[in-house]
């Protein structure tokens, strides 16, 4: 399962899986588009790194739970709710069940450790917030956000075949020469 029909390789000999066919796995649940697309997870969830490979993708498959304050040991049998010592001055919000962060210091998914709902670190607008990075802290721009433009795998010009390491140049048809100066134009084509 997961394995869909590559027509690029129609002509390579020694057919099999691995020649035919291109495979759906977490990390690149759909294949027909350029770049990586993983698996998505459900809130309380996050894409586990270790199930890359696994294919089919699912959500069962390629997640894991994260910790929130109803239950710091998500992996252990049971909710383990965190504990608000009330010398602090602080007491169980019911309704924090599912909030990640279970803790009383500042992430990127919870810059606001003060308020009853979590509060999103608020990227500059050019660029989005980590998802990776969503329960690392203190929070910052550097940690939390990454820019918008290149980061979507998309083949240009400078570089057609994300698949492959390095630059791949566009191949220009024949009479044609590559463009330097077009190297970041989306998507490659001979008349950029």
């Amino acid at each position: 399962m997961g394995w869909y029909p590559n027509q690029a390789s129609a002509n390579l000999p020694n057919p099999s899986n691995e020649v035919c066919c291109l495979r759906s796995t977490c990390a690149d649940k759909d294949i027909f588009k350029w770049g990586a697309q993983p698996q998505r997870c459900a809130r309380g969830w996050e894409f586990d790194s270790s199930k890359a490979a696994v294919s089919p993708p699912s959500r069962r498959r390629c997640c894991k739970a994260v910790a929130t304050c109803g239950d710091i040991y998500p992996e252990e049998k049971g909710a383990q709710w965190f504990y608000c010592n009330p010398a602090n001055g602080v007491a169980q919000n019911p309704n924090a069940a599912g909030y990640p962060n279970p803790s009383q210091n500042p992430t990127c998914a919870d810059r606001n450790v003060n308020t009853q709902s979590a509060e999103l670190w608020q990227c500059p607008s050019n660029q989005r917030l980590i998802q990776e990075n969503a329960m690392l802290g203190p929070p910052s721009n550097d940690l939390c956000c990454t820019a918008t433009c290149g980061d979507h795998n998309l083949p240009t010009c400078g570089d057609y075949n994300l698949v492959l390491d390095g630059l791949q140049p566009f191949p220009c048809s024949s009479g044609l020469a590559y463009n330097p100066a077009s190297a970041l134009n989306t998507p490659p084509t001979d008349s950029r």
